[in-house]
């Protein structure tokens, strides 16, 4: 995202089936419930502001959110006012919150959490599963009758990647293919050709649109994650071929702002470690997002070394 979440079979498999009515949803304005960190109550109490970012859907992730604030403040005895939810529009927005202190928890995918701390300084936390899911990949599909067979018949071809900041539909696709050292071109205009030699890629806005772009013929190939790929019924699966599959990264990350008290910062660790299984049947009941944090740990490590590494390769390609 920013980042690739997750929606259940149904709702995939209709917008496949409607991809050609050119159907446009309409979001909600963009709005935040927080504003200062330190918002001055009468009682002159300290506040923190989680946070997330969606540049669509803003109003949703904070309702989706809001029931991990509310577990937050119970955990330190306060009322639940005290734990604001903010959503950023962007990861540069959300960069700058963390610089200035205006957002203390950042939940995300690990590439926006990466690439916030690089512009922030903030603090890698915990790591966080999806679903009990705690590492994923991308798979790079093409049409099972499009002639696509291996990644250099890609080449003077189109592909489709999701957003900028998707880490499945992103910085691991694309990463990959820099790494196989095939000649990557942005192309901000989606029905413009690629320079000869080189595979163009644009960004197709999510995982749905990218497949319904595979199958229509649109596009030579597109990237998914794993998860979503697994998730297809098998007859649409025979309708792909999987061209590669990239390495395995975290899914989600938890990252706190520079500077935050060290002991409220623990405090706020062991809450999160803390949560059972009946806690997150009831977050899921509340707004269908289930909360599992873990230690960081040498996987934990290598996997942002990995990261890292790949926003190194791909920083060029949207650069001009």
């Amino acid at each position: 995202m920013i980042k690739s979440k997750f929606r259940s079979i149904w709702p995939l498999c209709l917008i496949l089936l409607l991809a050609a009515c050119g159907g446009e949803q309409k979001n909600e304005p963009w709005q935040s419930s927080g504003t200062e960190r330190k918002q001055n109550f009468s009682s002159g109490e300290t506040t923190i502001t989680l946070s997330d970012v969606d540049p669509d859907t803003p109003t949703d992730r904070m309702h989706k959110i809001r029931p991990l604030a509310n577990f937050i403040a119970a955990g330190l005895g306060w009322d639940s006012s005290r734990v604001k939810v903010r959503i950023a529009r962007s990861v540069e927005e959300i960069s700058v919150l963390l610089e200035d202190g205006r957002v203390d928890i950042f939940v995300d995918s690990s590439y926006p959490n990466l690439l916030a701390r690089r512009a922030s300084n903030s603090e890698v936390i915990l790591e966080a599963l999806v679903n009990g899911e705690r590492r994923y990949q991308a798979f790079i599909l093409a049409s099972s009758t499009g002639g696509m067979k291996i990644l250099e018949d890609l080449i003077d071809h189109k592909i489709a990647l999701q957003e900028r900041y998707s880490t499945s539909g992103y910085l691991l696709p694309a990463a990959f293919l820099v790494e196989q050292k095939l000649p990557l071109t942005f192309m901000p205009v989606q029905d413009t050709r690629p320079p000869k030699g080189t595979i163009g890629f644009f960004f197709s806005g999510d995982e749905e649109n990218t497949i319904a772009m595979i199958r229509n013929r649109k596009v030579a190939a597109g990237a998914v994650s794993s998860t979503d790929y697994e998730h297809l019924p098998n007859a649409l699966k025979q309708e792909f071929v999987i061209l590669a599959k990239t390495r395995h990264i975290p899914r989600k990350m938890a990252t706190m702002r520079n500077g935050f008290d060290p002991e409220l910062k623990l405090k706020i660790i062991n809450i999160l470690l803390s949560i059972t299984d009946e806690d997150r049947r009831k977050m899921v009941s509340e707004s269908g997002w289930n909360w599992e944090f873990i230690t960081l740990d040498k996987e934990s490590h290598a996997g942002m070394l990995a990261i890292d590494k790949m926003i190194d390769q791909i920083s060029h390609l949207t650069s001009h």
